[in-house]
């Protein structure tokens, strides 16, 4: 999982909780969660962990009806990684963290 936004004031953390709580009932899925914020800029960043990965989650705020330039570059990135995997993104907005399911 991809945390792909940048703010200051995110609720991406309810939301990883929330997905990876949905998921672990289900056989077979498991994962860990890498933060934009928390690796360097550039291909390299997440070129292994994307060639491991059966599939991606990416949790990220809307911003003005879209995502966040940086997680663009990222994803532009790493294309080759990703190819033919699929991926799921998961947009929240900045009322999420006053989520209570």
């Amino acid at each position: 999982m991809l945390i792909g936004s940048t703010g200051l004031t995110r609720s991406a953390s309810t939301i990883v909780r929330w997905f990876f709580g949905r998921s672990a009932v289900h056989d077979g899925l498991a994962g860990d969660a890498v933060d934009l914020t928390d690796i360097p800029y550039g291909r390299g960043a997440l070129a292994p962990r994307s060639a491991r990965a059966d599939a991606s989650a990416v949790v990220t705020t809307e911003h003005t009806h879209s995502f966040f330039v940086a997680l663009k570059r990222v994803i532009d990135r790493s294309h080759g990684e990703r190819a033919d995997k699929p991926v799921v993104f998961v947009p929240y907005t900045s009322q999420a963290g006053n989520c209570t399911r």
